[in-house]
């Protein structure tokens, strides 16, 4: 708002919601990935590039209708809608790498691993560090055969 000289009341919390269900997901997943192309993964420790691998569940806008990301416990208990946030940080560079968003229903962290290692990572020695559901033959397969460590 400062940048474009607007006063608060011009946009409202109604057009800023109608606004928001316009963009697409892919549109913060471009964001992100140029915004850390401008910064390249430089740092490292003892020629190791250190990155944790971590997931988390969030719950998220209440959506009946997406079976996906759909959650009840128990019959009992309130419905909710929840997604598993993959992560994966840089520790030389304080700052994440990538990111992958699964519906908590489909929700396996080793695919979201080997995503990141086939598809985004580049050819340097990495070590891995990351808890269970990282620690699949597949991963250390494909990890070995990259140079890395995990």
């Amino acid at each position: 708002m400062d940048y474009f000289q607007s006063s608060v009341g011009i946009l409202s919390t109604s057009a800023f919601s109608q606004q928001q269900n316009t963009l697409h997901q892919e549109t913060f997943q471009f964001l992100f990935y140029e915004f850390n192309s401008l910064f390249p993964f430089q740092k490292v420790y003892s020629g190791y590039q250190l990155l944790t691998c971590n997931g988390s569940e969030l719950i998220i806008a209440r959506n009946l209708k997406d079976m996906d990301t759909y959650f009840q416990f128990f019959p009992t208990d309130k419905r909710f809608n929840q997604i598993h946030l993959n992560t994966l940080y840089v520790l030389c560079e304080k700052r994440y790498a990538d990111v992958v968003v699964q519906p908590v229903r489909k929700e396996n962290q080793s695919a979201a691993m080997i995503k990141r290692i086939v598809h985004r990572l580049g050819q340097k020695k990495t070590i891995f560090i990351g808890d269970r559901g990282y620690e699949t033959y597949n991963i250390l397969r494909i990890s070995r055969k990259k140079g890395c460590i995990i």
